[in-house]
């Protein structure tokens, strides 16, 4: 695998395992009652933010 695909397959793997997080962190109250869930979100929010930048810069370095 490139490194591209390898940062598109762990972006997609993150928001793989929000998705299955949404039944479980439905409302704000779930996160605060729930500290693991809570950062088990966060961390794979900021995971996601980082890939999708690091992906973005990358195409746009591409791009001049």
């Amino acid at each position: 695998m490139t490194w591209m695909v390898e940062r598109l397959a762990e972006l997609r793997r993150h928001l793989e395992h929000l998705r299955g997080l949404r039944a479980k962190a439905g409302r704000r109250e779930d996160l605060e009652r729930d500290l693991s869930l809570h950062n088990d979100v966060l961390f794979s929010l900021l995971t996601v933010c980082r890939f999708a930048g690091i992906v973005a810069g990358v195409l746009a370095s591409r791009r001049e």
